[in-house]
């Protein structure tokens, strides 16, 4: 049987923050803050805005991602993705 490595810990600056730089920063950065939501730091980001909250490790209770992705209660999906 081959064993899996563990997938690697989830970095912000390496893995998330490029996403959000390519795709959403345009309208969530300190020049504009669409529903008060701040991407292009950690802190603002994890924070959240009017409806966004970013639960880390738990895709199914982050209303960012499943607006973002899935497009549910939370809203329709964001546009450009």
């Amino acid at each position: 049987l081959l064993s899996q490595a563990p997938a690697p810990k989830v970095d912000f600056g390496r893995d998330v923050q490029p996403i959000f730089r390519e795709h959403c920063i345009s309208c969530h950065a300190p020049s504009q803050t669409l529903g008060n939501l701040r991407l292009d730091r950690r802190r603002d980001a994890l924070r959240g805005g009017n409806i966004s909250d970013i639960q880390p490790g738990n895709s199914s209770s982050s209303r960012l991602y499943l607006k973002l992705l899935v497009g549910t209660r939370f809203g329709q999906l964001m546009p450009d993705i």
